[in-house]
């Protein structure tokens, strides 16, 4: 991988990742934003806690 990827590729790399974790049932999400990426997951609540729905 170059330094110089385009904005595109990484658009089309980031969304092929995204579809792998979506297929293999992976509760995560690569988001670009700005000049960082970051990973949005949900999380199973704490042992001990009531809420019903999973967290974001």
């Amino acid at each position: 991988m170059g330094t110089n990827l385009g904005t595109v590729d990484i658009n089309t790399r980031i969304s092929q990742a995204n579809g792998r974790l979506k297929a293999g049932r992976v509760g995560v999400r690569i988001i670009w934003r700005g000049d960082m990426l970051s990973l949005r997951a949900t999380m199973e609540p704490k042992p001990g806690v009531t809420l019903q729905l999973p967290l974001k």
